[in-house]
């Protein structure tokens, strides 16, 4: 195998292991390229009625590993509800390749692809309107994210500035007491990366999803 087909060939790899490894529900997607090393992130996102996850708050713990080309994302979470309905799990994982760029280069492409899992109570009231469940009871949906990210780093004497478009392609399942049902969607996210010289970072992230969904986030990051 040539080396110019090796980034190809690990994207084949990433997405036929998508089940394995989307950012948490109620969070963006955040691809961003692959940064070498090891990363500690909090992150918290803000979510509005027409969102999957309802009205609320997500709060998010996530770790990722990158080297050379690869990238590797874990995340988990909780949404916390306006309407006082309590919190509800949520977790992903998310894989990525650069295909085009490198350490040494401003502008990157990375492929990726993973998985999201978010479990909701039964009869949520900012959802019925919006997604009228099957049947009551519990229930709860996987999300499968396959797409694009394109980066661009600016670097000053004091901080690296990072900016970043991914778009992408989602596929959902949704699994409750009523039956199941999936479908299939475009969306995309947006967002700054700031890093500075001693390894701590900042990012302001945007995320929708085909024309509702509007997540907005906050995190904070140190790189080792």
């Amino acid at each position: 195998m040539t080396p110019r087909r090796k980034p190809w060939f690990a994207l084949a790899l990433v997405l036929a292991a998508a089940p394995l490894a989307a950012q948490a529900p109620g969070l963006p997607i955040r691809a961003g390229g692959v940064l070498p090393g090891l990363e500690l992130a909090g992150t918290v996102g803000f979510t509005g009625a027409d969102s999957r996850t309802g009205d609320g708050t997500a709060y998010a713990a996530s770790v990722a590993y990158g080297v050379n080309r690869l990238g590797l994302t874990g995340m988990v979470g909780a949404v916390s509800r306006a309407n006082g309905g309590g919190s509800d799990v949520t977790w992903g994982a998310l894989a990525s390749v650069r295909l085009i760029g490198g350490d040494l280069q401003t502008f990157a492409v990375t492929g990726f692809g993973g998985y999201g899992y978010f479990k909701q109570p039964p009869w949520d009231p900012d959802q019925l309107a919006l997604y009228p469940p099957p049947g009551p009871g519990e229930f709860g949906s996987g999300y499968f994210p396959v797409g694009l990210d394109f980066s661009l780093t600016i670097p000053t004497p004091v901080v690296s500035i990072r900016p970043w478009l991914s778009p992408r392609y989602e596929f959902e399942s949704v699994d409750r007491a009523g039956g199941s049902e999936s479908e299939s969607t475009f969306g995309g996210s947006a967002g700054v990366d700031l890093r500075f010289v001693r390894g701590f970072g900042f990012r302001v992230l945007w995320d929708k999803l085909d024309g509702r969904d509007q997540t907005i986030g906050l995190g904070a990051a140190y790189h080792f």
